[in-house]
């Protein structure tokens, strides 16, 4: 495939500003942070790892970066799934030695702390004695007895986490590993009995763990030989209890609006100096060079922020998303991941692995232009970049379209295609393998990287989406035939990258930005129909029309799940990130095709590789053990309410064309809807027709510290927050309580909001109280329904100010101006709303009551609502103490 156009604000990126972040990245002085970080990781204990938190938070510090250190507590419910650490564990010592019928030590964590298996069982103080037993055969210590290693110490090369339950049923005590490395007959692998805690269906084995180099395990089996037995003393300090891990954040603020995030991640808390102490140093000097350059004032800082997140692999990441409420997930990041290889121990392999393939895959060609840039201007580091398919690496799990961010991922970690490096997770992982050269070609293509996506704004959003359609029509014009399952794929692919895209809106006329995008869909979808082939019907069973929905963020790890369902999960054959196909839309049937397409390569970066075909039985067996997990419903699409029965449902409760309906509601209220939010903004919008307009509440409580209404997110719930991102939606400008419309009067209802004031007679609520709108609650009581403080206003209260605190906005030029905002109630109105209002208004029969969908509803005419709030608050207001809350800013 021939090379895509660059934007031109990526090409001045590459051509002035890389060449200052080259020269201001030092590949020494992160070699020497590389060896401060693994000097405590290396240890492989909870107490060390504390420890290099120290080391990180300080060199953060020291780079000019904001700290935060978030303690992620260890513990969580057994067989869920979740990615949970389950205890922490503090290793003070351990060796063993032969003491019959030579007397010589093993081994010593003191002097070699890989020498232990992560996990292990402690021993009693005074050590345990032990023969040694040998076995290499798994069919050997299947026919034994039970019992039959009692008491022994069993040396193997076997895989230890496979067969420790075995080992504990045949009675054994403790395992040696010489497991080898290769090229590396002296080093020592790293082992663990279990990646967050011994996996679940093993939990209740409980030895002891040790690994010596294959070296070593030769000369053993030498003794064993010579002596016919050898007696082993074991002694094991280690303490296991309910603690945390720390995830270390280095923050570089952005200056507009620092709570939109983009990230970079890498794995601390494991021992090698290549992975991952390696990653950690990285990230630590990208701050570091963006500072002194924002210092110095020969770089502007960027218009959002950039996270640098330093944790256990998948458990502190997963476990730091998971804890840490946010406005909206980050726009995207870069996994860090064994980086900064001399080149003659990856053969000079610098890798640029793609996100999740059902993610944004423009991150992906951003990427790859700035990787070329610093290759180009600096070849000391002997690399050179291979683009690479997506890999699970388990944080690059991160890319789920859904609940995390598009994410690629950086190493220089294969000799060749998905071979590691020989040293890999072992002893030999030392300084002696980290290049100065290398670490600086990738901070500085990384700073990069992440400079350019912080600070992208709506001209380069533009830009992106047309590179982006340009790439997938050479994808569909590259096959002579498509598949209509491919022709799909490939306007699903431009459809994610779009909707990612649409997030970095700053600025600009949202309507002329809106066309051109729906230009970049439509060239892609004209393209792929060309293409395509005529559709063949074909029945599907029942089971395969289901719809799965997500109930839970991220993938589930095996390791913590219950045989029955992780044997299901990894039995069928697919890939862990096939769960991010279910989006409550798609049924598995169609599942399977994407599947299918998916694992053939089509929109990899070495194009399709070949059919595949998965069958849609394996589908079906892992979507219904995610369900039984607990990460999933399967849904029955004829059990699921659809668009006609919704609108069918409002109009019988009242609703009629050419109203004007402010709408609250709860979609989980409503029931499965086929569809999900998307359907209900239909169904309401039919309701009304063209001749009427809906309403929503598009606020945002004071969650975001800078409202851009073309990106700001509302906390409203999913059917608001679907609603005001359609293009044709009109949304008001207010810090913290917007409203958006559509329809006929949707350009006069959000008008001047920002001056009128929140809930004036003439702001977008104001208008429809005393312009003859309607209320409706949807699966909510009028408790939510916020039009009963423009009565408030009206008495008038003295607990609300619209004009009290200092909020800040993104304007239409893109600058951000800070602007005078809601100051509301310092304590609940002592007058009651909920249920007063309601029953007042069913007393009086004038409110109608009736379901749409499984929802109680209510529609009330709006004015109707405002007199009797008015009328409970009679002689209240006068009187009342409650005043204004006023932040410390003022």
């Amino acid at each position: 495939m021939t090379t895509l156009s660059t934007p031109r604000s990526l090409r001045h990126l590459c051509r002035h500003t890389l060449p200052q972040l080259l020269g201001a990245a030092d590949g020494n002085l992160m070699r020497r942070n590389v060896a401060r970080i693994s000097e405590t990781d290396r240890w492989n204990s909870f107490d060390r790892f504390h420890q290099t938190t120290q080391t990180l938070s300080e060199l953060y510090e020291q780079a000019g970066a904001r700290v935060e250190v978030t303690p992620i507590q260890t513990g969580r419910n057994l067989g869920d799934g979740h990615w949970a650490i389950q205890e922490a564990q503090d290793i003070k010592g351990a060796v063993a030695d032969i003491v019959s019928p030579v007397r010589e030590r093993v081994l010593d964590y003191r002097v070699n702390p890989w020498h232990v298996v992560q996990w292990t069982a402690a021993t009693p103080s005074r050590g345990l004695r032990c023969p040694l037993v040998i076995i290499d055969d798994e069919e050997e210590l299947d026919k034994m007895k039970v019992g039959a290693l009692q008491g022994a110490a069993v040396l193997t090369r076997l895989d230890i986490r496979a067969i420790m339950a075995k080992l504990d049923h045949k009675g054994a005590v403790a395992a040696l590993v010489d497991r080898p490395v290769p090229n590396n007959p002296d080093a020592v692998a790293w082992v663990k009995f279990g990646w967050g805690a011994v996996p679940f269906d093993r939990a209740t084995a409980n030895i002891v763990g040790f690994v010596v180099s294959q070296r070593q395990g030769q000369r053993l089996r030498r003794l064993q030989r010579r002596h016919g037995q050898l007696t082993l003393h074991l002694k094991v300090d280690t303490r296991k209890y309910v603690g945390h891990h720390d995830v270390v954040c280095g923050v570089v603020e952005g200056a507009q609006d620092p709570q939109d995030e983009v990230w970079a991640f890498a794995h601390s808390a494991e021992p090698g100096a290549l992975d991952n102490a390696s990653g950690c140093a990285l990230t630590i000097e990208i701050a570091r060079i963006l500072e002194d350059l924002f210092a110095s004032g020969a770089l502007p800082r960027p218009r959002r922020s950039i996270r640098l997140v330093n944790g256990y692999e998948c458990y502190g990441l997963f476990g730091y998303l998971e804890r840490v409420g946010r406005q909206h997930p980050p726009l995207a990041g870069v996994n860090i991941d064994t980086i900064g290889s001399k080149a003659a121990v990856c053969n000079g392999r610098l890798e640029w692995h793609s996100t999740v393939p059902m993610s944004a895959g423009f991150v992906d060609w951003i990427g790859e232009k700035i990787l070329r840039s610093p290759l180009r201007q600096h070849r000391r580091a002997g690399y050179r970049l291979c683009l690479e398919n997506f890999m699970e690496t388990s944080d690059t799990l991160i890319g789920d379209p859904h609940y995390g961010f598009p994410c690629p991922w950086i190493t220089t970690h294969h000799q060749r295609p998905s071979t590691g490096f020989d040293a890999y997770h072992s002893s030999a992982d030392t300084m002696a393998l980290v290049s100065a050269p290398g670490l600086k070609t990738c901070a500085s293509a990384m700073a990069a990287y992440l400079y350019y996506l912080a600070q992208a704004d709506s001209e380069d959003v533009a830009a992106i989406a047309s590179i982006e359609a340009e790439r997938l029509q050479r994808h569909a014009a590259s096959r002579k035939r498509l598949k209509p399952a491919e022709a799909t794929f490939i306007r699903d692919g431009m459809d994610v990258s779009l909707r990612q895209l649409r997030r970095w809106y700053w600025g600009g006329d949202r309507t002329e930005l809106e066309r051109h995008l729906a230009e970049c869909q439509h060239q892609v979808a004209t393209a792929a129909k060309a293409a395509a082939t005529r559709r063949v019907s074909r029945r599907i069973p029942a089971q395969g029309r289901r719809i799965p929905r997500r109930t839970a963020p991220l993938a589930p790890t095996v390791d913590n799940c219950p045989p029955s369902v992780g044997t299901r999960i990894s039995g069928s054959g697919l890939r862990r990130w096939a769960l991010y196909w279910a989006d409550g839309k798609r049924s598995l049937a169609q599942i399977c095709e994407a599947l299918s397409i998916e694992y053939g390569g089509l929109l990899s970066p070495h194009g399709k590789t070949g059919d595949v075909k998965v069958e849609l039985r394996d589908v079906i067996d892992y979507f219904e053990a995610q369900a039984e997990l607990g990460y999933g419903d399967l849904l029955d699409r004829e059990n699921m309410v659809t668009k006609h029965q919704l609108a069918a449902d409002l109009r019988r409760l009242g609703v009629r064309e050419g109203m004007d309906v402010m709408v609250h509601s709860s979609l989980s209220r409503i029931g499965p809807v086929d569809g999900g939010a998307d359907t209900v903004v239909d169904a309401l919008l039919a309701a009304v027709g063209r001749s009427g307009t809906l309403l929503m509440p598009s606020f945002n409580h004071k969650a975001a510290q800078v409202y851009n209404p073309m990106t700001t997110p509302t906390k409203n719930g999913a059917i608001p927050d679907a609603m005001w991102r359609r293009p044709q939606a009109v949304r008001s400008m207010h810090p913290t309580h917007a409203v958006a419309a559509i329809g006929a009067r949707a350009e006069d209802y959000c008008r001047d909001h920002l001056e009128i004031g929140i809930w004036a007679p003439e702001s977008p609520i104001g208008k429809l109280v005393h312009g003859g709108g309607h209320l409706l609650a949807l699966g909510l009581d009028h408790g939510t329904t916020t039009a009963y403080h423009v009565a408030e206003m009206s008495v008038p209260c003295g607990c609300i100010d619209p004009f009290a605190n200092i909020d800040r906005v993104v304007q239409a030029d893109g600058a951000v101006e800070e602007v005078w905002g809601l100051g509301f109630r310092s304590m609940a109105c002592p007058v009651q709303v909920s249920p007063k209002l309601d029953n007042a208004l069913d007393r009086r029969g004038l409110q109608l009551r009736g379901k749409v969908g499984e929802a109680d509803c209510q529609l009330v005419l709006a004015h109707d609502l405002w007199r009797v709030r008015r009328e409970h608050l009679r002689g209240a207001c006068s009187t009342c103490k409650v005043k204004p809350k006023y932040r410390n800013e003022l």
